[in-house]
């Protein structure tokens, strides 16, 4: 089980994503959604710590909103993980 993590002051990838909470698009909602859960990676760093954390947790709707969320916030290009996951 992941330690509660909503007492760590957010950073890099989710600082950015805690900013558009309240905002009405799916990356609001998933904000939103991920300042309420205690297990959220916090200060995570790499995308694959959020994938891990998001892989059995969520609905492919919200896994495709966080990879574009990431592609966003990191400038990378994801197309070739979403044709993998696909």
């Amino acid at each position: 089980m992941t330690p509660k993590q909503d007492n760590i002051e957010p950073a890099g990838f989710s600082k950015w994503l805690f900013e558009l909470a309240g905002e009405n698009t799916p990356i609001g909602d998933l904000a939103q959604d991920a300042i309420g859960d205690e297990q959220w990676p916090r200060n995570g760093t790499e995308f694959e710590e959020f994938w891990q954390h998001l892989s059995f947790r969520t609905s492919y709707e919200i896994k495709q909103t966080f990879i574009h969320a990431w592609e966003l916030f990191s400038g990378d290009d994801m197309t070739d993980f979403l044709e993998a996951y696909d």
